[in-house]
């Protein structure tokens, strides 16, 4: 079990290490992370909704890239699940 706070880019590197570390191969993935917040579209800046996509996407999509090279992801295969966990 790997915990970390995605909510920076470099989040993903220290979790692909971690994998590494204990050289284990990967044969499946859940990404359960997400934040949001509720505001009058007006109100939505473009920062904030970088950060998001930061989080709730692009860092799920990243490290699952780099745990299905060849050199991490068992030989067999193995299952993938994005979750929602934002309202």
């Amino acid at each position: 079990l790997i915990i970390a706070d995605l909510a920076t880019p470099e989040s993903v590197d220290t979790i692909v290490s971690a994998i590494k570390e204990m050289s284990v191969k990967v044969s499946g993935f859940v990404h359960a992370a997400g934040m949001s917040t509720t505001l009058p579209l007006k109100m939505t800046v473009s920062k904030k909704m970088v950060d998001f996509f930061q989080l709730n996407v692009a860092s799920g999509v990243e490290i699952v890239g780099k745990i299905t090279s060849k050199q991490m992801a068992d030989e067999r295969g193995g299952s993938v699940v994005f979750i929602s966990s934002v309202m």
